[in-house]
């Protein structure tokens, strides 16, 4: 397969911006697996996640003495309360960029949050020194996608390029 110049810049675009709207699900999904590996007594978790939805169940968890109880379960309506604004932004953002942005918005917030709260309450805050640099990586990779989806609403209306079986002409060429 090949394409012109034009069209692979328009898919180079095209998946910048899915990237950037996949990073937002990724979260959701990071997050509820962190929040298992929490209330399943795990020593590990997944580098990134939400850092407030994360928090809020592992609070409620301490408070309860690690056991399932009353705070734990408060903290867990809480994080998935969060978590699901977290899926409407991302299910909005596939339609409209600035709901991109929004989750951008989101993701800055909760890296706030997570320095905060590492700051505040943590015994050793450089623990969460990786979660801090894959927040940052997110962010990054949100910003790209935010500029392509921006720029694919900036081309002109001519429909998705066009995939060809024969390589282009070359232009440069003698022959």
């Amino acid at each position: 397969m090949y394409y012109n110049s034009d069209q692979a810049a328009v898919i180079q675009l095209q998946k910048q911006r899915n990237t950037a709207q996949y990073m937002l699900l990724a979260t959701v999904i990071a997050t509820v697996v962190n929040i298992a590996l929490l209330l399943g007594n795990f020593s590990f978790q997944i580098p990134y996640s939400s850092s407030l939805a994360y928090y809020l169940t592992f609070l409620g968890f301490f408070f309860d003495g690690y056991a399932m109880s009353t705070y734990t379960t408060t903290g867990m309506v809480m994080s998935f309360a969060v978590l699901a604004i977290w899926l409407v932004v991302w299910w909005l953002a596939r339609k409209h960029r600035a709901w991109l942005l929004t989750g951008l918005i989101f993701v800055a917030a909760d890296t706030a949050f997570l320095a905060i709260f590492a700051l505040l309450f943590l015994a050793n805050p450089s623990s969460c020194l990786l979660d801090g640099i894959f927040h940052l990586a997110v962010i990054y990779e949100i910003a790209v996608g935010l500029r392509a989806a921006k720029r694919l609403e900036q081309l002109p209306e001519e429909g998705e390029p066009q995939i060809t079986e024969t390589p282009p002409e070359n232009q440069y060429s003698d022959y």
